[in-house]
């Protein structure tokens, strides 16, 4: 019983304001949706993590000198990308209470990385 007690609850949320919605089969009939054919790999792309705590302030990564954590606990099933925040969340050593995940997924392009982006700027 111990183990179901902690067994983590992991929803999904705005990734902007870490508001949950739900919605009913009328509304998921209006909303749109498509399937792309993209096959994500670790030598073309990348995956950012960041956490936060229940009250939205950023826990991970903490040094202000890291911009964004490279994740790398991922598997890639059948093309698929599957992630794993229960696990992340431990190994960054939280363990009890609520947070927040994101992660951004980013196609490397230009030689650029996690530690080098490039931003195009409309005049």
């Amino acid at each position: 019983m111990a183990e179901e007690k902690n067994k983590p609850i992991i929803i999904q949320v705005d990734p902007t304001t870490f508001e949950f919605q739900q919605y009913t089969e009328e509304d998921n009939i209006l909303i749109s949706s498509s399937r792309l054919d993209t096959a994500f790999s670790s030598s073309t792309d990348y995956i950012e993590y960041y956490a936060y705590d229940e009250n939205q302030n950023q826990i991970y990564p903490l040094d202000p000198n890291v911009r964004a954590f490279d994740l790398k606990n991922y598997s890639v099933i059948e093309g698929d990308t599957c992630l794993y925040p229960a696990g992340d969340i431990n190994n960054i050593g939280y363990d009890v209470g609520k947070y927040f995940s994101t992660y951004n997924f980013y196609r490397k392009t230009l030689a650029s990385d996690i530690n080098i982006n490039y931003y195009i700027r409309w005049r």
